[in-house]
């Protein structure tokens, strides 16, 4: 089966799922900073926090984003931290492993 067929009958969609606005903006956001936490998220893109966790949901059980283990987080992993090491006082999430997210053609 070609994949333009699949994009075509569903625009904006991964594996049945239809990513919203927000979904993406999550993805995107962890791309860019490694890790971060739900309500960090939320200020820094000026949505509610309700909406980010709701999305973070979905995309934990789609499979595209996992929680960070660990007690604290460095600045290697964390881009967007400004000290060395942060202990952990939240969730954090990371874009799962193995999991490539391909632009639409």
């Amino acid at each position: 089966m070609g994949g333009k067929a699949t994009r075509e009958k569903r625009p904006g969609s991964y594996r049945g799922f239809e990513l919203l606005p927000v979904h993406l903006y999550i993805l995107i956001h962890l791309k860019r900073a490694g890790v971060d936490y739900a309500k960090m998220m939320a200020k820094i893109s000026g949505l509610p926090v309700e909406l980010i966790t709701d999305a973070i949901g979905d995309l934990l059980e789609i499979g595209l984003i996992e929680r960070d283990p660990g007690s604290a987080v460095k600045r290697s992993k964390a881009r967007f931290k400004k000290a060395f090491e942060v202990h952990k006082h939240h969730t954090y999430y990371h874009l799962s492993r193995g999991r490539t997210l391909r632009p639409l053609d």
